[in-house]
């Protein structure tokens, strides 16, 4: 197998930069890195390999939780390159891993630019569908370590992790294909899902609030002037919360509204409310637009509109939220 910590010809490199590069080149470059990253998990076997190993090989070689092997992979894409590995300890908390795949945070370190540039790569890693490797301490040997391969399914901005899936060794594994819904299939409710792991959690959730943000065709606060996408949440209006009929709300586009933070508990509190008849914006005394920072009176700016089955649901469980609660 090729040197993994030889970088690609300099004629390739000076292709690759050029602005509106040949997407046949741009394609064989990335190609070729795959092919790479293949041949070397078949070469470190599947025995679990020592930390020297994956260091003499190039597949991790510094402290870092995600390393970047910049003398290669930032040739194949500049200028923050591609991850090539991400190291978790089993200690680390804020790194949710299972059978599935692994919940990775975002770096936060006291080197920023670092981080900046190391989040920046994984995400190029997850735009182009390269693999990267997980590396993890191995059950068997504390001195040895245990390598999977992975695609970055997805990324949040706003709650700050990447989510990544295993796949099967030796090949690269796929990408989740998340279904759009069609509109004309609208369905309020529908089964939970049996044992989803934490990852395919956070993927769906990201791939909700994609589906929204299509949808709706504005990346901005439905009822507020908040126009950041890292700053919006996708809110149901049938929620999660399994009910009595054992169904929870589903994922269709239009059983949501895009929120800032702010007012997605706003209106999960039942503070605000949605007239499903006019769109009117109804406000919980002693609240008011004011006081809620709610600039518009309507929804009838939206180019696209919830679903009426789920404005009616919404609205019956914003008028039981306002029956007030007595005590004997």
């Amino acid at each position: 197998m090729p040197d993994p910590n030889t970088p690609i010809t300099e004629r390739t490199a000076r292709l690759v930069e050029v602005e509106g590069r040949d997407q046949e080149v741009r394609t064989r470059v990335v190609g070729e890195e795959v092919l790479r990253r293949l041949a070397l998990l078949e070469e470190l076997g599947t025995d679990h390999p020592t930390a020297q190993r994956l260091r003499d090989l190039g597949a991790y070689v510094q402290g870092r939780g995600i390393y970047r092997n910049r003398s290669r992979t930032e040739d194949v894409c500049p200028p923050h390159g591609l991850t090539q590995a991400i190291r978790i300890h089993h200690e680390q908390d804020d790194n949710d891993i299972d059978g599935d795949g692994v919940i990775h945070r975002y770096p936060c370190s006291k080197q920023i630019t670092q981080d900046v540039r190391d989040i920046a790569a994984t995400k190029n890693a997850e735009r182009l569908s390269v693999p990267v490797f997980v590396i993890t301490d191995s059950e068997v040997d504390e001195k040895r370590r245990r390598v999977r391969l992975a695609t970055v399914a997805a990324h949040d901005d706003a709650e700050g992790y990447f989510a990544l899936f295993f796949g099967d060794a030796g090949r690269a594994p796929a990408r989740p294909q998340v279904r759009r819904a069609k509109l004309g299939d609208f369905v309020l409710e529908r089964k939970p899902a049996v044992r989803q792991s934490r990852t395919g959690r956070r993927v769906q959730r990201s791939a909700f609030r994609e589906r929204r943000l299509d949808y709706y065709g504005e990346a901005r606060c439905a009822v507020g002037d908040l126009a950041a996408p890292e700053a919006l949440d996708a809110a149901h209006l049938r929620d999660k919360v399994v009910g009595v009929n054992g169904l929870c709300g589903s994922d269709h586009p239009r059983n949501g509204l895009i929120l800032c933070a702010n007012h997605h508990r706003v209106l999960d509190r039942g503070l605000l409310g949605i007239e499903p008849q006019s769109l009117t914006l109804v406000f919980t005394p002693p609240h008011g637009a004011g006081s809620l920072r709610v600039t518009r009176k309507d929804l009838t700016h939206l180019r696209s509109q919830p679903h009426p089955t789920a404005l009616e649901h919404a609205w019956r469980v914003y008028l039981l939220k306002r029956v007030p609660r007595t005590t004997e």
